[in-house]
């Protein structure tokens, strides 16, 4: 069983226990994931069996989406709802105007500093275990960026938005933030992945539907749909299987249309995908080129 199954991982457990229940229900070796979600969060957990933990580097996963609640009125020492509230407002009397103008100071490219409670490493610790020692340290910021920050719904305290971002930011921060700049303090109550890069919430499934087998696999192939393809024939399967890299006598110039330097390449046979490849040269330099030369350098090969 090699391919991807899109979960909808539950609040109240990590990541990797998500993953180790997955694996002793479907009975895989080999698991992974691509993104961490915190214990209290829920959504799209993308997790990659067998051989296509081979294609997590190639995943396009630079974007993602979350619906999250803030509530206005608290922060919290880990910024979100399992934490110990370390500060109060007096007065949250503010107006969806001002909402709106806050966070569309967010909007863009920002930098950001990471959570106290995080997995982020600072001298080889991570910051929640020198958070947990009441350690302090210097966590540079990190630039990040934000696509868009949209309200969906606002009941004071709470507010319900849609943040659209890139991989690496932390949603609890930029409440944290928030509620910091309208000076009335916030923390997440409610934290959920809608999508992640090319896979949405709609097409996955809660643990109860992979127990009861209700559920589908999405094949290595497709899941890198985007990545640029090249057919070959049954002999170099068989090079490719050995490490030999491919050279410009073993491949049909018809199949090599559209390939620059350092394109990462999914090289397939009969429909299955036999390795992913970085290509050497561009079309134009195939011309010059004698049929030994190499012409893609093998990065995975899959069995």
């Amino acid at each position: 069983m090699n391919g991807i199954l899109i979960v909808d991982k539950p609040t109240g457990i990590s990541s990797a226990q998500t993953l180790n229940k997955i694996k002793k229900s479907i009975r895989v070796k080999k698991a992974g994931h691509t993104g961490t979600l915190d214990p209290f969060a829920t959504g799209v957990l993308t997790v990659c069996l067998n051989e296509a933990t081979k294609i997590i580097p190639f995943l396009n996963e630079n974007i993602k989406e979350y619906e999250a609640v803030m509530k206005f009125g608290e922060r919290t020492d880990t910024l979100d709802l399992t934490g110990k509230v370390t500060d109060r407002a007096k007065n949250i009397d503010i107006s969806i105007s001002d909402i709106i103008s806050t966070i569309n100071n967010y909007v863009g490219n920002i930098e950001q500093q990471p959570p106290d409670y995080s997995a982020v490493k600072i001298n080889g610790k991570r910051l929640y275990q020198l958070a947990r020692k009441k350690i302090k340290v210097n966590k540079p910021k990190r630039k990040i960026y934000v696509e868009k920050i949209e309200i969906l719904d606002y009941d004071n305290p709470f507010v319900r938005i849609l943040v659209r971002c890139s991989t690496g930011t932390y949603v609890r921060s930029l409440a944290d933030s928030i509620g910091e700049d309208l000076k009335v303090f916030a923390h997440l109550v409610e934290l959920r992945r809608v999508k992640s890069g090319v896979f949405d919430i709609e097409n996955s499934y809660t643990l109860e539907d992979i127990d009861s087998g209700n559920y589908k696999i999405i094949n290595m192939s497709e899941a890198i749909s985007y990545v640029k393809s090249l057919k070959i024939n049954k002999d170099n399967t068989y090079k490719i299987k050995s490490g030999i890299n491919l050279r410009k006598g073993d491949l049909n110039s018809s199949n090599l249309t559209d390939i620059r330097r350092d394109d990462v390449i999914k090289v397939m046979y009969d429909n299955n995908l036999i390795c992913i490849a970085k290509s050497l040269v561009s079309l134009e330099d195939l011309v010059m080129m004698d049929d030994s030369e190499e012409v893609f350098k093998i990065l995975r090969v899959f069995n």
